[in-house]
Order: C-alpha cells, then structure tokens, then sequence
C-alpha cells in the first residue's frame, strides 16, 4: 500500500487540555524558519464586489520555501498615495524585490479606479534601492516600458506581460518565477544578482515556453560588455 506524504503534515500525540489524556492530532510540519523572502508584494484591490487577492499564493509559496508565511512583506493598494506610501514603508536593504500585482492598462496601473492610475513616473520614484520589479498586470509590461524602467533606475531586471492574461494562467507562472528565483537567491552582489535571473530565466524557458509566449511575459536585464559599457537586452 502506498505510504502517506508526510513532507507536509505529521501527526504526534498531545495532552488534551485538561484531560490528562493522549489525543493524536494532526497539523502542519512545524520547521524552522529559514530566513527572508527578499520581497515586497505590493497588491491593487482588484474589485468592490470581491476579495480576490494574490496574498494567498505568496503566503503558500513562503510557507513552502522559507518555512512560515512571514517571510516577505505585504501591502495592499487602492490609489496612488497609498502605493506611494506603503513601498515607502516597507522598503529596506533586505526586500530588494518589488512584485506589483493589479490591474493595468497601456498607460499605467490601478487599484481601486481606473481615472487615478499608477502612473510610469510614480513607481520609477518608488523603486530607488531595488534590484527587481515585477509588474503583475495586464498589458503595462511591455518591451519598451521594461526597458525603459532599467534606463531611468538602477534595477538589474524588470519583467512583465505585454498581454491581457488570464488570473490562473498568470498566477502560476508568477509562481514558478519566484520560486524558481528564491531558490537561486542565495548570495549577494551585482554579478550574482545577473547570474540569478539568468538562471531563472534559462529554467523558466525549459519549462514553460508555450505559456511565456501566450501571455507576452517577458524581462529587461541590465548587461555589461566586454568594454565594461552597460546596454539592456530582453529575455524572450
């Protein structure tokens, strides 16, 4: 017979309260913790007749990976004030990482309505200290404005998607990105910082082709060439 995954859950015996008797009980594998997640999600409320959220997904990922669902910071936006004001918060020199999840448009990005976008210049001024942006949102990602971010700041990368996508399709490769990411995520300089997203890249495309090309997702990486001379090129 086939033996239960017990990766996740364990069972052991536990008192009781106030009985004196054993009761087995079942909850999740309690592990150490193990360090931070390196990220700010920074999430658009999405509709007022709904409480979709991407927190959940990020939670399930820090869980797995860093062991607790503490392990990166989160913060909810409705305008650009409180954008402006919880990556002002919440940036240190540990969360190098900003994933902005909400809906866009070809101008910009919203949380609550649309007539007061986040606008190209608002988060360029919010994203000093960064080495990643990831833009979680429908057709604001596109080539040009990828690039663009890299040459008005000092991010190493900035990805996005050129399309309107599909919640599911693009939750999982949101996913796959940042676990991917993390796992490569273990040391610290601007060579290292190339080399992660390097390797995140190379094993993203192996994997995940097909859905790469169906969403229009794609990365801007800052490079160097043998002069030492900086130039922006794009992944996919």
């Amino acid at each position: 017979m086939a033996q239960p995954c017990t990766q996740r859950y364990s069972v052991w015996n536990e008192c009781a309260p106030g009985t004196g008797q054993v009761s087995v009980l079942r909850a999740a594998h309690r592990r150490e913790p193990m360090g931070t997640f390196s990220l700010i999600v920074a999430e658009g409320h999405w509709s007022n007749y709904s409480n979709h959220t991407v927190k959940g997904l990020f939670d399930l990922l820090s869980d797995l990976l860093k062991s607790n669902q503490h392990s990166y910071k989160y913060a909810q936006f409705a305008d650009p004030n409180a954008f402006a004001s919880c990556i002002k918060q919440l940036q240190n020199k540990t969360h190098k990482y900003l994933y902005i999840g909400s809906h866009g448009y070809l101008d910009g990005i919203y949380g609550a309505n649309a007539a007061n976008p986040l606008t190209y210049t608002l988060i360029k001024n919010r994203i000093n200290n960064l080495h990643g942006l990831y833009l979680g949102t429908c057709l604001f990602g596109r080539p040009e404005i990828l690039t663009k971010f890299l040459k008005d700041s000092e991010l190493t990368w900035c990805a996005g998607y050129k399309n309107s996508v599909d919640w599911i399709d693009s939750s999982a490769l949101d996913l796959a990105f940042w676990k991917i990411f993390q796992i490569y995520n273990t040391q610290k300089g601007k060579k290292v910082e190339l080399s992660m997203i390097e390797s995140t890249l190379r094993e993203l495309r192996s994997k995940y082709s097909s859905l790469i090309l169906e969403l229009g997702f794609n990365v801007a990486i800052r490079r160097k060439d043998k002069q030492g001379k900086e130039f922006i090129e794009l992944a996919f």
